[in-house]
């Protein structure tokens, strides 16, 4: 029924919607990682040309970018909000996901998704670039994706409640009629008016019996 098929749809709507941001911000993640170590080449995050390109992606884009020294320090933040301050709560070099989802023990006002990048020179990991997206944009994707399948479950429910209306009016009770007037005919009621006003084989059989 549809209210089993709902909230179980919904789950793999919205599964896979985290799934694909993911996969998605991961590319990216990596592809700005790769530019920020060619630009800084293992030494300290401070090129402010460079920054303000990162701060002018993430304006363009619904999520935020930071990059971090190997201790977990804020070297940059686009948000403004976190650039100096420690994160403690996430390590990024432990097993697992390439991605989270939290508010990181409180650093985050709001439960993100969040995937990492290492960024490296002379094969030295020297810090880490996140980008993170709230989890109610992904959440609204997911519902935009999520209403048509809805519309299609009421859609086809409200047409599995027309057919028996249908059937009964346009089979059953015709049926029921020439079955009633084949009765009166032959207990000799010839005077019975069978009353059919259908233009298909149950119509055409109703005249005859007139």
């Amino acid at each position: 029924s549809i209210a089993v098929l709902a909230p179980y749809t919904y789950r793999i709507t919205s599964h896979s919607t985290l799934e694909t941001k993911a996969a998605e911000l991961r590319r990216i993640s990596q592809t700005l990682a790769d530019e920020s170590s060619r630009v800084f080449d293992g030494v300290s995050v401070t090129d402010a040309e460079y920054l303000d390109k990162l701060a002018l992606i993430s304006g363009f884009e619904d999520f935020d970018i930071m990059m971090t020294d190997t201790t977990g320090k804020v070297l940059f933040d686009s948000s403004g909000a976190l650039t100096g301050t420690t994160i403690t709560a996430y390590d990024p070099q432990q097993p697992g996901s390439y991605y989270s989802t939290g508010t990181w023990d409180g650093i985050f006002q709001e439960e993100r998704l969040i995937v990492s990048s290492h960024l490296t020179a002379k094969y030295t990991v020297f810090g880490y670039l996140f980008i993170s997206e709230a989890l109610s944009v992904i959440e609204r994707q997911a519902n935009d994706l999520i209403k048509p399948t809805y519309y299609t479950f009421f859609i086809v429910f409200g047409i599995s409640l027309l057919i028996p209306v249908m059937i009964y009016f346009i089979l059953h009770k015709p049926v029921r009629k020439i079955t009633r007037a084949a009765r009166e005919y032959a207990d000799g009621n010839l005077s019975y008016e069978l009353s059919v006003k259908t233009r298909d084989e149950l119509g055409y059989l109703a005249d005859t019996l007139n």
